[in-house]
């Protein structure tokens, strides 16, 4: 998740995530996306949920 949290990060990106929480792991868990660091993001596995509306 490192090359995402990096690309909203990035001024110069044109992506936009609205509303992106984490849900593993724990020390996370309900955390937007935008607000997490690179050194959050030290975890032993990953998963990705994708709700689409």
């Amino acid at each position: 998740m490192g090359w995402l949290n990096e690309t909203v990060q990035d001024s110069q990106s044109n992506l936009t995530v609205s509303g992106a929480v984490c849900s593993e792991p724990a020390h996370l868990k309900g955390r937007n996306i935008k607000n997490i660091t690179q050194a959050d993001l030290n975890c032993n596995g990953m998963y990705i949920v994708v709700t689409l509306k």
